[in-house]
């Protein structure tokens, strides 16, 4: 979780957003559309990373 921290930490310094987190953004908050508005929002954005694995069965992969 620390690698995938740091990575998203590094592309949001760089200010940058291929992952679409603006777009998702955008699309749910009709009422503001403002793009400086989120701009400033992802300057301060915190992420929080959890990880869930279930494990379905034991097969075998040949």
């Amino acid at each position: 979780m620390r690698k995938t921290n740091a990575l998203l930490s590094k592309i949001k310094e760089k200010d940058i957003d291929p992952i679409g987190f603006g777009l998702r953004y955008l699309s749910r908050n009709s009422e503001n559309r403002n793009l400086s508005l989120w701009n400033k929002k992802y300057t301060n954005l915190a992420f929080k990373i959890k990880s869930e694995v279930k494990i379905k069965g034991t097969e075998l992969i040949n």
